[in-house]
């Protein structure tokens, strides 16, 4: 079947006219679409405020001592670097005027400090007598032994003829 530009078919050689297709009336129909469906929210609990707890105050047993210690450092030489002069290292310097610490204040404070060494149950430290001869012969002996394991080692194939000598790896 053949359709012409008329809109008519050509079936065998015949030639015919077609009925008009159907037309369609377009009318608009809304489309409803159901609104969401929200929950309630739900009860909101109260939140129990912490109670504060009280501070409590600190008492202290040590006493503060009755008056300030006075520590007067002395006022060093400014350094005169830029107008090209600094101080003399091989002149000992002046001693300072004062004390830094009155002999009765440094007294008091060592045995204030002892005191509370034995109230906590500790002693002075004291080395062994014997550690104590051990460090000081090795003291006395350690200069020389070093020179002498330095000249060892500086000979020539030192590293081939003693084990300490060769390089660790």
């Amino acid at each position: 079947m053949l359709l012409t530009p008329d809109g008519a078919t050509a079936a065998d050689g015949a030639a015919g006219t077609l009925p008009a297709p159907p037309t369609a009336t377009a009318t608009a129909t809304p489309v409803v679409t159901p609104a969401p469906v929200v929950a309630a929210p739900a009860p909101v609990k109260p939140v129990p405020v912490p109670v504060k707890a009280e501070p409590v105050p600190v008492v202290t047993t040590t006493a503060a001592p009755a008056e300030p210690i006075p520590v007067e450092a002395p006022v060093p030489a400014p350094a005169k670097a830029a107008s090209g002069e600094y101080p003399n290292i091989n002149v000992v310097p002046p001693q300072p005027g004062g004390t830094l610490l009155p002999v009765e204040e440094r007294a008091k404070i060592i045995a204030e400090l002892e005191a509370l060494r034995a109230k906590q149950g500790g002693s002075a430290p004291k080395p062994p007598a014997s550690q104590t001869k051990a460090l000081t012969d090795e003291a006395a002996n350690h200069g020389a032994e070093a020179l002498k394991q330095i000249e060892k080692c500086s000979q020539e194939g030192a590293a081939d003829l003693y084990p300490e000598c060769a390089p660790e790896d």
